[in-house]
């Protein structure tokens, strides 16, 4: 079965299934025909597990580790100028970001309508300088003939941001900065450098799995961020991002953060952005009217096995017949439903293991095998 989700009313996409369903797999695949058969396309993945690795690897893509003490470096106050699109404030949507952050670190729901009002007023402070490097420099073009609209050396970091609220009188500020001291002169200052990294490859991953667990969602948010500004980069260029985000029901604990997401699922097919969110539950989308409103913008859905109570969830959404929900009902990986906007088709993804490309994809513990370097395929990607 071929689907080409290019030709929806809009390119969104989940992916569900329990453990070992084979969502990770089918995504996988997804991935590689994009990578294989388009061209005038990128691929990115949000990658908490490391489960994506070795396949950018074995096909020679580009891996962004993110840890404490790499040297890797992904500033999450970079800002496309076009960052809100053409006619809205990206500095509004970017403090919108950073509340989102902020939200993450202090606790979900932690939030006081003050500290809000304060995030902003920091946050449109320390973009003035940066606004005025861009107003020189806007209309000139990089060694590409590009327009500049984005420039990380001159972008502010965290650092400014905490040390513009120490320099805030309103108590509220002084706590808040107490909060974010950690993450942004402490032991997970990881995020308060300028970023370092030139992606120079179609197939990248983000590979978050060393990442403190208190910090992950945070990271998520972060790289999320960075593949929004990459999409605005891309679409000069005409070419199309598919972008995947695994454990993305992590984007989904605060209601800042799931706002920023469904902005992003709102303004992605416009800059030729392909999202594809992959996660086990869907009561953690419908729990949350946020994330309803990323399910209901969604024309593409790969549902696999599915528990009672979420194949119940699903049923009474999609319409699902007693007949068709067999397919998400303990079936073997790589079995399930996939919706179409206006259609639901049955499948069953048998794939052949006999074959070099089956161990590069497959997660399974008792299937792991590292390919030896003769083994891999090598692409010029």
């Amino acid at each position: 079965i071929k689907y080409d989700r290019l030709s929806s009313d809009n390119y969104n996409g989940l992916i569900f299934g329990k453990p070992g369903s084979g969502k990770s797999f089918i995504a996988k695949s997804e991935m590689l025909s994009v990578i294989l058969n388009r061209p005038d396309s990128v691929v990115f993945v949000i990658d908490p597990e490391g489960e994506y690795r070795p396949t950018v690897e074995a096909f020679g893509g580009q891996v962004i580790r993110l840890a404490v003490g790499s040297t890797t470096n992904i500033n999450p106050l970079d800002m496309d100028v076009q960052y809100a699109g053409e006619s809205e404030d990206p500095i509004a949507m970017k403090c919108d970001f950073l509340t989102a952050m902020c939200e993450t670190i202090v606790g979900h729901g932690q939030l006081t309508p003050v500290q809000v009002n304060i995030i902003h007023r920091c946050g449109r402070r320390i973009y003035r300088p940066y606004y005025e490097h861009m107003r020189k420099v806007v209309n000139q073009k990089d060694e590409k003939g590009h327009r500049i609209t984005c420039d990380r050396q001159a972008m502010p970091t965290l650092v400014d941001f905490y040390q513009e609220l120490i320099n805030q009188p309103d108590p509220s500020a002084q706590a808040l900065a107490a909060s974010l001291e950690m993450y942004c002169i402490g032991n997970y200052d990881l995020f308060a450098k300028q970023t370092n990294v030139d992606l120079d490859s179609r197939f990248v991953v983000y590979d978050i799995k060393d990442v403190p667990s208190g910090a992950k969602e945070l990271a998520l948010q972060i790289c999320l961020n960075d593949v929004w500004n990459r999409i605005i980069d891309n679409k000069k260029k005409n070419i199309l991002t598919w972008f995947y985000v695994d454990e993305f029901y992590l984007l989904l604990q605060t209601k800042s953060s799931a706002q920023f997401l469904q902005q992003i699922y709102k303004r992605a097919r416009k800059w030729g952005g392909i999202p594809t969110g992959i996660t086990q539950n869907v009561e953690d989308l419908l729990t949350n009217d946020d994330a309803r409103t990323i399910l209901n913008n969604c024309n593409f859905l790969l549902m696999m096995n599915q528990s009672q109570i979420d194949r119940a969830a699903l049923s009474e959404l999609y319409s699902i017949s007693d007949s068709l929900q067999e397919y998400i009902t303990d079936k073997p990986a790589g079995t399930g439903l996939m919706y179409t906007g206006d259609t639901i088709i049955p499948f069953q993804n048998s794939f052949p293991k006999d074959n070099e490309l089956y161990k590069i994809m497959s997660t399974k513990a008792t299937e792991k095998n590292d390919l030896d370097e003769d083994s891999k395929i090598v692409l010029n990607i």
